[in-house]
């Protein structure tokens, strides 16, 4: 009796094990690199997640749910290098996602490229993070066409002439988007009143803008930074009375800037992917759900960071695969609708997408205009094509008016 009852228990648990194993496909893994402990890292998060939950609702990836393995960079570069080869390591883990900035997103091509993984740079701009790359894609505008846009839209758009120039020598993002901008400002005209540098250890700016105070200041400051030096600069010109448009990069979307400066940051531009009055109906159909899970709207890289996944999902729909080259196919045939607009990409991984402008208006942001495909659309060269036209136009999109977005024809 005993043995029959040990038996019969035995039965049950291996039907409960077989039952378990047959209504619980195993998990997709996901490789996300982030620095978590920042204002970027938080931002990421929420737009990963929300996706992870719309994609698991509708039967994940391919009948399999997602699962997020998420390492912690601490926004050291050679921390970055170390998780990546962890998590490229992993068989089950072809697609990964990183990082927070510029300097620890680098170090991690390298290693995706040596393993063949997938690499998905929800928001970094730096144009080398796609040079000479198979693996690597970029749903966001680079350096090249940031530096090179805004320099346009600030002498074609507001009709500016002359600029003082702030780099941050700390920050490769900030040093070539600063030669960027200051090079097609000349080229177009512009008098680059200065380029004055400075570096992380900078906490006192009154020195640039002694010689300003009391007396004409340039028709504008072209300042791309970070968190910390953009609230130094801000409040210093503030509290100095000196008063002139600041012309920004796509740092200045972070939520910590505002809370710091409020109405003291006057009136400023920056280019970005996202603003929440974007008025497209895809849009409002985020916002809800977005302000449902979370209570606020998102910030432009919140929505970078699911877009990003979201277009994952459309390629392993579009691949039938989660294997690698089927996936890298796929990611380069995909054309994506999402709360931010279109985005395709191009045969070398960077974004085929619109470009807005966003105003600051004493603490208070606003979508302000779309760039024209021209404006934005500055390949890997950082150069135009042939007769005038650009890469862009060599692919076939078509410019849209300033002020509209990409909306799904379907």
């Amino acid at each position: 009796m005993m043995h029959k009852r040990w038996f019969t228990a035995a039965v049950l648990v291996l039907a409960a094990w077989i039952i378990g194993s047959a209504s619980t496909p195993e998990s997709v893994p996901l490789g996300v690199v982030m620095t978590r402990d920042s204002s970027w890292g938080r931002m990421a998060l929420e737009g990963l997640r929300l996706a992870v939950k719309e994609i698991n609702r509708h039967g994940g990836f391919l009948g399999r749910p997602l699962e997020l393995i998420i390492k912690d960079d601490e926004g050291r570069p050679q921390r970055s290098a170390d998780v990546t080869a962890q998590l490229a390591e992993h068989s089950d883990i072809r697609v990964l996602f990183g990082s927070s900035t510029s300097e620890v997103t680098l170090p991690m091509v390298p290693v995706v490229e040596k393993a063949r993984k997938i690499l998905i740079t929800p928001y970094i701009g730096h144009h080398a993070v796609t040079e000479n790359t198979r693996y690597v894609f970029r749903p966001v505008m680079n350096t090249r066409a940031q530096g090179e846009a805004m320099a346009r839209f600030g002498i074609e758009r507001l009709k500016l002439k002359r600029v003082l120039v702030l780099k941050d020598v700390s920050s490769r993002y900030s040093r070539d988007l600063c030669d960027i901008f200051a090079a097609t400002w000349k080229r177009l005209g512009g008098e680059v009143a200065g380029v004055l540098s400075y570096d992380v250890s900078t906490v006192d700016f009154r020195p640039f803008f002694r010689a300003f105070a009391g007396s004409s200041p340039p028709d504008a400051v072209y300042l791309p930074g970070h968190d910390a030096d953009t609230v130094r600069i801000v409040l210093t010109l503030d509290k100095m009375g000196v008063r002139t448009i600041m012309l920004g990069a796509a740092t200045w979307d972070s939520e910590s800037i505002y809370t710091h400066t409020g109405a003291r940051f006057h009136h400023g531009f920056y280019p970005s992917t996202y603003h929440p009055s974007i008025p497209t109906l895809r849009n409002k159909m985020f916002l809800k759900k977005f302000r449902k899970e979370y209570g606020h709207d998102p910030a432009a890289p919140t929505v970078a960071w699911y877009d990003a996944l979201m277009i994952l999902d459309r390629a392993v729909k579009k691949a039938g695969s989660l294997e690698v080259e089927p996936l890298r196919k796929a990611m380069l045939q995909t054309d994506y609708y999402g709360p931010s607009g279109r985005i395709r990409f191009r045969p070398n991984g960077d974004a085929l997408r619109e470009m807005i402008v966003i105003e600051i208006r004493d603490g208070v942001r606003s979508f302000y205009a779309s760039l024209h495909a021209e404006d934005s659309a500055v390949g890997p060269s950082g150069k135009k094509s042939v007769a005038g036209r650009s890469p862009v136009a060599e692919t076939g999109f078509e410019p849209l008016p300033p002020g509209r977005i990409a909306e799904d024809p379907g």
